[in-house]
């Protein structure tokens, strides 16, 4: 029982990097497509260029390339993959289509966005980290005291 605390929250933490990781990859692959879209590259070169480093937006490829709702694709991705912030390239990829705003400056504020997301995120982590462990070492003086006390108990009965 006292082993199931340090263990979730190593599990907690673990999910948190790889969520973190997944989440830096995505604000990456925005990048990316961002700077081939601005270079002047189509929609459909972009998107193959991007599925070389990231297999698992084929299936946008795909729709792209047979005429279909690409933002229905990134929203299926994101789904499947559940990562939420494909949904807002989604949501820029459409926006991009029914406005007629460039698809690279779309997706260059997703990236900036992401990128203040997690400049946001990391600093309520490093904000909330201290009361965390303040709890922790509080949590961890009482149960010393009950341990201390159990065991003078123990001496005055013995």
């Amino acid at each position: 029982q006292t082993c199931a605390l340090p263990i979730s929250l190593i599990r907690r933490r673990r999910s948190r990097t790889v969520a973190d990781a997944y989440a830096a990859d995505v604000r990456g692959h925005c990048d990316q497509l961002a700077a081939d879209l601005a270079a002047g590259a189509p929609p459909r070169i972009a998107l193959t260029r991007l599925s070389e480093n990231w297999p698992e937006v084929r299936p946008v490829v795909e729709a792209d390339r047979f005429g279909l709702d690409v933002a229905a694709a990134w929203r299926s991705l994101a789904k499947d993959t559940n990562l939420g912030s494909l949904d807002l390239v989604a949501l820029a990829w459409s926006y991009a289509q029914q406005t007629g705003v460039g698809l690279a400056v779309a997706m260059r504020h997703v990236a900036e966005g992401l990128s203040a997301q997690e400049q946001v995120d990391r600093t309520v982590v490093a904000e909330l980290a201290t009361a965390k462990g303040s709890r922790y070492i509080r949590a961890g003086m009482k149960q010393k005291r009950a341990e201390k006390t159990r065991c003078q108990k123990s001496i005055v009965t013995a």
